[in-house]
């Protein structure tokens, strides 16, 4: 009777535990004085809704959840972000064109960022990474990724 009074016990203790999490956001800032629009791809097709409009000195967050478990690494999920064969293509002041791939396409346009490529908007390497420790069961992490006016030079 002991040993079953001492297993409910413990099943009711490791019952009221909390689950660690890590909550997330990214943010694209933009530090030019040009606009910007994005258009991602998903699948092929690029919805009106996913549409992404910077003006000058203006930011935009792209994602915001939480995940189980304590993250200490650059990583999110997005509804802007599509599959592995999709990309983002940048638009400055509605002229200049730069794509970013996700996978390197068979055809690449004249202006691009492959993946591994730290200018990449896909690649979360390519955010400044804050992490932070919220309490013992919390962990937050900020990603923020720049626009700069090399960016819009690179896309001329």
């Amino acid at each position: 009777m002991k040993y079953l009074l001492f297993g409910v016990t413990i099943f009711l203790l490791n019952a009221c535990s909390k689950e660690d999490f890590t909550s997330y956001s990214a943010t694209l800032q933009n530090k030019t004085m040009h606009s910007i629009l994005i258009l991602p791809y998903k699948s092929g097709v690029v919805l009106s809704a996913d549409t992404i409009k910077l003006t000058a000195n203006s930011e935009f967050q792209i994602a915001n959840g939480v995940q189980w478990g304590i993250v200490t690494v650059p990583g999110f999920s997005s509804k802007y972000a599509g599959g592995p064969n999709d990309s983002m293509v940048v638009i400055f002041d509605g002229l200049y064109k730069v794509s970013h791939y996700a996978n390197t396409p068979s055809q690449l346009s004249n202006k691009y960022y492959l993946f591994g490529s730290t200018r990449n908007i896909l690649n979360p390497y390519s955010y400044s990474f804050e992490t932070m420790r919220i309490n013992k069961h919390h962990q937050k992490n900020n990603h923020v990724y720049e626009f700069t006016e090399q960016d819009y030079l690179y896309s001329q």
